[in-house]
């Protein structure tokens, strides 16, 4: 009696590991694009977040909304903020450019990049909703995209926000 496998064993065998294998690959693979996915919307989501809960803070601190000095219901729009403290009087928000970094300048300082580089605001509009509050309010709306420099369009994520929010006095 001979040991061994023939050749037919042998194929069947080669063809049942080569399934397994390349059925874990893709299930592999899957999860790994399931994963740069969440990472790239966590990574929008949050940054938004933080931007928004920046310019609801400044604002509700805000005296007034400077309006000669803001640009209103035009994107990329402007928003300039007459604050108490004098070190951070003016404090004004706009993009570095149209689909670019959304930036706060406190006062004579220098200019603070709020979202990433990882990130473009694509739009960033304000509108001046004073008139129908008797403290002063601004509505903004923010759409932001990843800035996928990888090319792969299984990563391309934006996402909008939006909130009217108002001065505190």
């Amino acid at each position: 009696m001979k040991k061994g496998f023939t050749l037919v064993e042998t194929i069947i065998y080669i063809g049942i590991i080569s399934i397994v294998l390349v059925a874990f690959v893709r299930f592999v693979l899957s999860i790994s694009t399931a994963r740069e996915k969440n990472f790239v919307v966590a990574e929008v989501q949050d940054q938004a977040r933080h931007a928004m809960d920046v310019l609801g803070q400044r604002i509700r601190l805000a005296d007034s909304i400077l309006t000669a000095s803001s640009t209103f219901d035009v994107d990329p729009s402007v928003l300039a903020l007459t604050m108490t403290s004098s070190t951070i009087n003016p404090t004004v928000f706009q993009l570095t450019a149209d689909n670019g970094i959304l930036q706060i300048t406190e006062g004579s300082g220098s200019a603070v990049s709020i979202t990433g580089d990882n990130l473009r605001v694509t739009r960033f509009l304000v509108t001046d909703t004073t008139s129908s509050s008797p403290r002063g309010s601004a509505h903004v709306y923010l759409e932001v995209e990843y800035n996928n420099l990888s090319g792969d369009p299984r990563l391309d994520f934006s996402q909008e926000f939006q909130t009217t929010m108002g001065l505190r006095q």
